[in-house]
């Protein structure tokens, strides 16, 4: 290189090559100004270095192409080999950083970016006194058209060479192992990224099993045209290093809620993978009145538009409300299309189920107090208002004390079912355990039941093992559910019929069943025989009063125990209640 290097700046603008290769610079400097939109990007910096880097790699090239002077080409030809050096590595360091998220280590970058390319470029501009890049038997040659630099190449260009290859081939990996493992929202920018890395490394192949050249040189910073159309495309669908891009990309694919694009046609434009998870769509672009539960949906848009109300779509036991938004241009002129969203409600449509079922029981519940509480009420009243008011009989006044005396005890029974409810709801419920047989507490039972009701005519048999069943229970409470289910049982059983009570030991446990003799009770009705204020017949005329508490709380009961109580009923033929709990 005895000329000096100044006389070597020219340019034929006129060359495509050489105005391809300006034209490429330009726009790398557009990148580098517009990634300035993204200052939180991993890996900026390297992006930036791979920029600058490959803006002097083609600036290089371009002035070899447009000399003719051996010495000039020699020269740009040497000058090229650090930013060819510093580009994949750049590159490399770039996409390390943005698919995984971690910094170069600062071993790495005093090595990569400092030490190689500084020896390397000592080596280049000193190559003419030890060629160990090119050797002396370049020459000047013409191929493909153009005049062109045959180098006998030195052992410094093949260790060089071998070293951007190993730099190619770990940025390909670094791109390529994303891939496997990436979301599908961004799965697609790694893959483009992979190809654009790969590009220029297929066009230096090329050039070296098969002397493919562009303007009689490598074209590999050629290739990096069409990557560079690739960024710019990158760019456009805004994916670029767009965090925020991206994130509306990671909603949509990983929504729950299921998100429907359609045409004003009605055909099915995209659907997200919630949507195509829970309403097995196959192809697109097909009608959506074809999916099930989206049709009535369009047909609602289509006719009172985005103002336009549906009814939820009950969807593998999901409640889905529907959302509608229109996709326009200019101001609502020139409408393309509906985004349809289903929002997940089941959970609030639980809650609001919930709450009308609180509501309908707390209304249930007036009414039930009020009537439990007046019938009572009234009859004490008018027998007070009759004691007060006349001088009766001794027979008289003895039937109004037990009329009273039987409606106080009525009213003590309610309210002392509402305490136990309230004590199970606020927890404070407590049991008083001991050992006891079950044998007698039955038939202490069934004694008091014989007594308080006798007016029924109702006989009670009892039949009990010789030997005690001996359970561990609260006494009062265990007695309070016998005599609950007792009651019952003779409340709804015809008049001078028989109520059958067994007791027995099986299985390590002790059981109280209690038969009756009445109309039975409908199928699948648990929840009202065991609810709150419920009773089977529920009407006013119902023949049997009660607060409809009492077998909720002997369930209740029950459970502190360890036990249960349920039935087995047929219409028209009675019932049996079973009560068990572990023996002592």
């Amino acid at each position: 290189m005895s000329m000096p290097w100044s006389a070597c700046i020219t340019a034929d603008v006129s060359d495509p090559a050489v105005l391809t290769a300006f034209m490429t610079c330009i726009g790398l400097v557009v990148v580098a100004f517009w990634i300035r939109r993204y200052p939180t990007s991993s890996g900026q910096n390297w992006f930036r270095l791979s920029l600058v880097s490959m803006i002097f790699w083609l600036s290089g090239t371009a002035f070899q192409v447009s000399t003719e002077s051996f010495a000039c080409k020699h020269f740009w030809e040497l000058v090229d080999w650090p930013p060819a050096l510093l580009l994949p590595t750049a590159w490399a360091f770039f996409l390390y950083e943005y698919a995984h998220a971690r910094k170069v280590p600062r071993w790495a970058q005093v090595l990569c970016i400092g030490v190689l390319p500084t020896i390397l470029a000592a080596v280049a501009f000193t190559n003419d006194s030890h060629h160990l890049i090119y050797g002396e038997d370049s020459r000047l040659m013409f191929r493909n058209g153009r005049l062109a630099v045959d180098y006998q190449l030195g052992p410094i260009y093949y260790l060089a060479a071998a070293y951007i290859y190993l730099l190619v081939i770990g940025t390909c990996a670094v791109s390529f192992i994303p891939i496997l493992s990436a979301s599908i929202a961004v799965r697609s920018f790694f893959e483009k990224l992979l190809a654009l890395t790969f590009l220029p490394a297929v066009a230096n192949l090329l050039y070296i099993f098969f002397d493919f050249t562009i303007a009689g040189l490598d074209p590999a910073p050629f290739s990096f045209t069409i990557s560079l159309i690739g960024v710019y495309w990158l760019m456009i669908d805004n994916r670029w290093i767009d965090v925020q891009a991206m994130g509306r990309d990671i909603l949509y694919y990983n929504a729950v809620d299921p998100v429907f694009i359609v045409g004003t046609d009605g055909s099915l434009y995209d659907a997200s993978p919630a949507a195509h998870r829970l309403f097995d769509i196959g192809s697109k672009r097909q009608p959506v009145t074809r999916i099930d539960g989206i049709g009535p949906l369009f047909e609602a848009i289509q006719r009172d538009g985005a103002e336009a109300e549906a009814d939820l779509v009950e969807r593998h036991g999901r409640s889905l409300a529907p959302r509608f938004y229109p996709i326009e241009f200019v101001g609502g002129r020139s409408r393309l299309g509906w985004v349809i969203a289903l929002v997940d409600v089941t959970e609030q449509e639980a809650a609001r189920q919930i709450a009308q079922a609180a509501d309908r029981s707390k209304t249930q519940f007036i009414a039930t107090v009020s009537h439990e509480l007046r019938t009572p009420l009234t009859v004490i009243a008018g027998a007070v208002k009759l004691m007060a008011e006349k001088e009766l009989e001794r027979s008289q006044s003895e039937r109004l004390i037990k009329m009273t005396v039987n409606n106080v005890s009525a009213l003590t029974s309610l309210v002392n079912d509402l305490l136990d409810m309230q004590s199970f709801e606020t927890g404070n419920y407590e049991l008083s355990l001991e050992a006891m047989d079950l044998c007698a507490l039955t038939g202490k039972a069934c004694d008091q039941i014989r007594g308080y009701m006798s007016h029924k005519g109702v006989e009670i048999a009892l039949d009990t093992p010789q030997d005690p069943v001996v359970v561990n229970a609260d006494i009062r409470r265990l007695e309070q559910v016998l005599t609950n289910v007792l009651s019952n049982a003779v409340k709804f059983s015809a008049n001078d019929s028989t109520v059958s009570v067994q007791v027995l030991q099986s299985g390590g446990k002790g059981e109280v069943r209690i038969t009756d003799t009445g109309m039975g009770i409908p199928a699948g009705s648990e929840e009202i025989v065991f609810g709150r204020f419920t009773q089977v017949d529920s009407s006013d005329e119902r023949q049997s009063g009660g607060s409809g508490l009492g077998m909720n709380i002997s369930r209740q009961i029950m459970k502190l125990h360890g036990g249960a109580i349920r039935y087995e009923s047929e219409m028209g033929q009675g019932t049996t209640f079973f009560i068990n709990l572990p023996v002592s």
